[in-house]
């Protein structure tokens, strides 16, 4: 039993969404909002917020604390929007601004009722993505 209990510490919080079938759920409310819509030459990718570009930039710029930004590390998910192009050709994406703002609050609305909602988004790394940043309602 100590062995399973360690297996369960270990996992993320990607890997327990997605083992409670709740990740799919987030993914089918994502892919089909209107980020599709509005913006067809943009792909999505789901991920542990682990390595997120967005909440390091957001101590960087004193709009999360450290401590903030660890925990959302550790229990949310993170979907980035990007241009699908060639790594070394990615352009900015700054015009998706003045549109996902009413995106974003209608993805929360379909969040909500299931237990979730979006904490924190922002540009990524050289604004050729824009992060949305997940987790449980509670927080």
């Amino acid at each position: 039993m100590k062995h399973l209990k360690k297996f369960n510490e270990s996992v993320n919080y990607y890997d327990k969404l997605r083992q409670s079938g709740d990740l799919s759920d987030i993914m089918h409310i994502i892919e089909n909002s209107d980020i599709i819509d509005e913006f067809p030459g943009l792909s999505i990718d789901f991920f542990d917020s682990k390595s997120s570009e967005c909440l390091d930039r957001g101590v960087v710029h004193d709009q999360l604390t450290k401590v903030e930004a660890d925990y959302l590390k550790k229990n949310s998910i993170t979907i980035e929007i990007y241009q699908d192009e060639d790594s070394w050709d990615k352009k900015v994406i700054h015009y998706i601004e003045p549109k996902i703002w009413k995106i974003i609050e209608d993805i929360n609305v379909m969040l909500s009722s299931i237990g979730y909602k979006i904490v924190y988004n922002d540009f990524g790394p050289a604004d050729t993505s824009y992060e949305l940043i997940i987790t449980d309602k509670s927080y």
